[in-house]
């Protein structure tokens, strides 16, 4: 029972997540089909970004097993370091220059998503 919820909530996330993530590549590949480097380019990125999201949600999913029904500190440790190598993967797969604004601020993003998906949580209102 336990499991089959987990299996949902990791797919669901699963989906989130790469639409989330995915869906200005996904818009790109449309606005530069014309280009055939560019196309490949985009679909490089769109495969860089499915194997992340893949590795990721199975590794998470095997941790949240060994710490059925509730997570050691260890585990949770190992969780958000799981979950800060899986977003620079996932932000290495759109762009290449680490200390750029743009790299910066979704690397945030993506580690921000994790912690409100973890805690069911809502960000809270910036002024």
């Amino acid at each position: 029972m336990f499991a089959s919820i987990v299996n949902r909530r990791l797919r669901v996330s699963a989906t989130k997540q790469v639409l989330g993530v995915m869906l200005p590549v996904l818009t790109l590949v449309g606005a530069r089909a014309q280009d055939p480097l560019r196309s490949t380019q985009d679909e490089m990125q769109a495969a860089c970004g499915l194997a992340a999201m893949t590795d990721y949600k199975k590794a998470n999913f095997a941790l949240m097993q060994e710490g059925m029904p509730l997570m050691s500190v260890e585990e949770t440790i190992a969780q958000r370091r799981l979950q800060e190598q899986f977003c620079l993967r996932i932000v290495r797969c759109a762009f290449t220059e680490q200390s750029s604004p743009q790299f910066i601020a979704a690397f945030d993003s993506c580690l921000s998503d994790e912690a409100l998906e973890k805690y069911n949580a809502v960000p809270r209102d910036r002024e």
